[in-house]
């Protein structure tokens, strides 16, 4: 049923974007919403990762099928992060549906691809029911690699460094996420119209 490849994953087509887009802004809202302190960890790999795309070891999992890309599982951060930056491609394991559109698609999506026999379904945590690229470097799949990498350090120096203390609020002034470092400084409180710019407020932030 499905063909596996791997290669580079094409940031710059459309239906991508759209993706990256969703994980910007409704996958991340419901994330911060409702399980603060997991999305406290997505953050800082989403902005490592827009920070230091090269550090990228291990392919992201892409499915494909008619044509469109239906999901990203695992590598969301990993997608993310080097959205927000631009980037032009990321690494990649495509599974693609055996369809009439699978030489276009490979072509549209997936640059410098292979087919590839090395990969395997996981049913456990932490990233359930997911294919993966047998041959990743596992030390940075376990749940330690996030405190072994300078992960908090990079985006200290980008965000907290800068600006220690904000609070993310809708429009109706409700409480999407806040992230305090120094308690004795003042509190900068952003507004949101729509959860991307979460994002782009960090990013700006961090071009200072």
């Amino acid at each position: 049923m499905f063909n596996f490849y791997l290669g580079d994953l094409n940031l710059q087509h459309e239906n991508v974007r759209r993706a990256g887009a969703v994980a910007a802004n409704e996958v991340s809202e419901h994330i911060a919403i409702n399980d603060p302190a997991f999305f406290n960890r997505f953050l800082h790999q989403v902005m490592y990762f827009w920070a230091h795309p090269e550090v990228i070891k291990n392919p992201i999992t892409a499915l494909f099928a008619n044509g469109y890309l239906h999901s990203v599982h695992p590598g969301t951060s990993r997608l993310l992060g080097p959205y927000l930056a631009n980037a032009k491609t990321v690494p990649c394991l495509g599974v693609f549906n055996r369809d009439l559109m699978l030489k276009k698609s490979l072509e549209q999506y997936l640059f410098n691809s292979k087919e590839t026999e090395d990969y395997f379904f996981t049913k456990e945590e932490p990233s359930p029911n997911s294919f993966h690229y047998s041959k990743e470097d596992k030390s940075v799949t376990d749940q330690g690699w996030f405190n072994r990498e300078p992960v908090k350090d990079i985006v200290h120096s980008l965000i907290w460094a800068k600006e220690p203390n904000i609070s993310w609020v809708n429009r109706d002034g409700k409480e999407l996420y806040k992230q305090l470092t120094d308690l004795s400084k003042a509190t900068k409180v952003i507004q949101l119209d729509n959860f991307s710019q979460f994002w782009q407020s960090l990013i700006d932030i961090a071009n200072q």
